[in-house]
């Protein structure tokens, strides 16, 4: 065989290798790179063609058409592999722009060649071609032809080093697929270029165009280039922070991303494993990842990671799956929020269904809907509703139950919480209704709390008194779709309240009778006392002070049949309170005292809860005690120091009450008040009390001098009410302090 026939044997086995791989390539037309691939194909086979065609035609006409069919061949593939390793390495889109500037480069070669007979500037002059003993059409090329030559392997090069680089910097089946990428110009365009330069006795283009060709099978066949791993998203893969692996039908891992790898924590070796290998955290789940939502993986650096999981199959031409490529979303933050939201759901639930009160959770968005566009029409929605009675019962109706504990079963006499929910109506009087209507009137005034005592029924029909409170949580404000309802039964208080009113009443009728009863034979005895000082004439100073004191007993009875009623008002509890300014009340009792020459020291002011009327009673008896015993008491010691008369009056004395004392004792002169940890005193600067007298003064009738004994009683009475404390101690002025206790801290 001659060289001339062996050569064209090879021309004609590229052509044919090259015309079989045009159908799987077209079969994968709408793959991205599948426009420079064909574009490769179709000039390869155009230029070898071309190629056996130089070597079989006589004339120099016919040659200069081969070489023109050639040269289009080898500049269609030149723009192919461009375009398709521009594709591959996401530098340009393949797109019908891309094709029209890229179509430029041969069209300008071809117009260059056929009008050669005009410019001579492309090939020789036929008359000096000789094809019998040319080896190619380099050897007739001229300016043009080279410079085409030259832009060609310009973009050769830069296409090979595009290849060359994306080879460098990924990895596995993407790797391979670069590399191949590579092989299907470098050894093709080297020989073509050695024989171009003359470096070669032998035309090597045709052993180019078999190495291209087998080059074309590893990409289609071994690199698998058009039908597992995209090309123009590779990079997106790459850079993407989810795990990435693509598996074949087999269960073999093909290809995969750093953060796959590095969450699987494989070594280099990682192509062709198994997914259960792969992936050996979590084998039993690792083997369906293409039927799993999720899954989760024990890494030893961040512990447990959770992931949802996403599969799309690779489809064949043939429309068979070959391929599943998988994207694993990191969920992990996610699933402890939720496992943190079900264990608080959970706790919420234990504490509901647990607690010791009961507990209701409603739906109230209906009903307050039907409310809201109610009140759009009307001024006064709850009058609205009490002469529209049946509209407030459909509103009622809306009202939905969604959830009531354990604890209220037992309160309401169910046998189970369908029997409660279903008969909810049931529970309800006349004055829980009227406390509804006030609740809905104030959510939608924007109230998130409401708190009321009412009223309700049994489902055996037992009426019970119940205080209800009703939350409404923040993330539900909107609508009112879920509120919390907490009740407390009130029965045994109210049932306890009304029993002690009764004792009070009985008591209070009870001293009223006492001190009636007691006036009419006191009236006698005060009137038989006074006969008796009127028959007495010169009796002895002993007859005399028996009387005196006679008429001093007499006078302590009147005092305390007039106390008594107000003792027994005072001792009842205080059964409503309010928030009183302490230096208020101590302004407005000291206002009603006569204080003479007193200065009232605020030390500062505080709240308390009490009974205005009766705190302001404490800071009257209180003052009055300080007149009495810190400025009159001293008074009277003055006269009877002085041997002055007692029915002088004792008080026509400079203002200064500091007068009073002088050498012989010490008049009050200031009143301090002001709050404690848990209280509030009441401190003077006069003579204060008797150690001995401290444990008793508050007694009733145990007052001191000419006092009558029962102020300081009425005080503790007042604030015994209340639920206090008083004590008395030496102040640091040197007189009396009140200590009035109204909280009770942990001992």
């Amino acid at each position: 065989m001659s060289i001339q026939e062996l050569y064209l044997l090879v021309v004609g086995l590229v052509v044919v290798l090259l015309a079989i791989l045009l159908i799987p390539v077209y079969r994968n037309r709408h793959h991205s790179s599948a426009p420079g691939l064909l574009i490769v194909i179709v000039g390869g086979i155009a230029y070898s063609v071309g190629l056996g065609l130089t070597e079989s035609v006589t004339t120099p006409q016919q040659w200069t058409y081969a070489a023109n069919l050639a040269l289009l061949g080898a500049k269609l593939s030149i723009v192919g592999y461009a375009l398709l390793v521009a594709d591959y390495t996401n530098v340009l889109k393949t797109t019908r722009k891309t094709l029209l500037v890229a179509a430029v480069y041969p069209v300008t070669v071809q117009l260059a060649l056929w009008t050669n007979s005009v410019h001579h500037l492309a090939w020789d002059p036929y008359e000096t071609l000789n094809p019998a003993v040319m080896t190619g059409p380099h050897e007739a090329a001229r300016i043009l032809i080279w410079g085409h030559a030259t832009i060609g392997y310009s973009l050769i090069v830069i296409a090979l080093v595009l290849a060359l680089r994306e080879a460098v910097r990924s990895s596995g089946r993407r790797r391979l697929q670069s590399v191949a990428l590579f092989a299907t110009a470098f050894p093709p365009s080297f020989l073509y270029l050695l024989s171009d330069l003359d470096l070669t006795t032998l035309n090597l283009a045709p052993i180019g165009g078999l190495a291209q060709a087998f080059a074309l099978i590893w990409v289609l066949f071994y690199a698998n280039f058009l039908n597992v791993v995209p090309a123009a998203r590779y990079r997106a893969v790459e850079r993407m922070s989810d795990p990435f692996v693509t598996i074949d039908t087999g269960g073999r891992v093909i290809d995969s991303n750093p953060a796959a790898r590095e969450l699987a924590a494989v070594g280099p070796d990682w192509e062709q494993m198994p997914i259960v290998e792969f992936f050996h955290h979590s084998p039993r789940r690792a083997t369906r990842l293409t039927a799993v939502d999720t899954v989760s993986f024990e890494t030893e650096i961040d512990g447990e990671r959770h992931f949802d999981v996403t599969s799309s199959p690779v489809y064949a031409p043939d429309r068979t799956i070959e391929a599943h490529q998988i994207v694993l979303r990191e969920i992990t933050a996610r699933v402890h929020r939720e496992n943190a939201l079900q264990e608080s759901r959970e706790r919420y639930r234990s504490l509901f269904e647990n607690s010791p009160i009961v507990l209701w959770e409603l739906d109230l968005s209906a009903a307050i809907n039907r409310a809201r566009s109610i009140a759009e029409e009307t001024a006064d929605l709850i009058t609205y509703f009490e002469n529209h009675p049946d509209e407030y019962e459909r509103v009622f109706e809306l009202v939905d139950v969604l959830e009531v504990n354990q604890n209220a079963l037992d309160a309401y006499n169910a046998s189970s919480k369908e029997e409660l929910v279903e008969r909810f109506p049931d529970l309800q009087t006349a004055e829980s209704l009227e406390t509804n209507r006030q609740l809905i009137v104030q959510l939608l005034d924007g109230s998130h709390r409401f708190r009321d005592e009412t009223t309700y029924r049994t489902l055996d029909g037992e009426l019970r008194h119940e205080l209800i409170e009703v939350t409404v949580p923040q993330s539900v404000s909107a609508d009112y779709s879920r509120i919390l309802v907490a009740s407390i039964d009130m029965t045994e208080s109210k049932l306890y309240e009304r029993r002690l009113e009764a004792h009070n009443r009985t008591l209070e009728r009870l001293a009223g009778i006492i001190s009636h009863d007691l006036q009419t034979p006191l009236s006698t005895a005060e009137k038989t006392t006074t006969l008796l000082r009127m028959e007495l004439d010169d009796v002895d100073s002993d007859v005399l002070q028996t009387v005196d004191d006679l008429e001093q007993i007499h006078h302590r009875l009147r005092e305390f049949t007039e106390y008594l009623p107000r003792f027994a008002r005072e001792s009842t509890n205080v059964e409503h309170t309010t928030d009183c300014d302490l230096e208020a009340v101590a302004k407005a009792a000291w206002g009603v005292v006569d204080t003479y020459s007193l200065e009232l020291v605020v030390d500062s002011t505080c709240s308390i809860d009490a009974d205005p009327s009766r705190l302001q009673q404490v800071f009257e008896n209180l003052f009055q005690n300080v007149v009495d015993h810190g400025i009159e008491a001293v008074a009277d010691t003055q006269r009877r120091s002085c041997g002055g008369n007692e029915t002088d009056d004792a008080l026509s004395l400079p203002p200064n009450g500091n007068d009073f004392a002088g050498e012989y004792c010490s008049a009050a002169t200031t009143v301090r008040i002001g709050p404690t940890p848990d209280g509030f005193f009441v401190a003077d600067d006069g003579p204060g009390i008797s150690p001995t007298a401290l444990d008793e003064i508050f007694d009733y009738g145990m007052g001191a001098g000419d006092g009558s004994g029962f102020g300081l009683a009425i005080v503790r009475t007042i604030v015994e009410a209340h639920g206090w404390t008083i004590t008395a101690i030496e102040s640091e002025l040197g007189g009396a302090r009140f200590e009035i206790r109204t909280t009770y801290a942990d001992t």
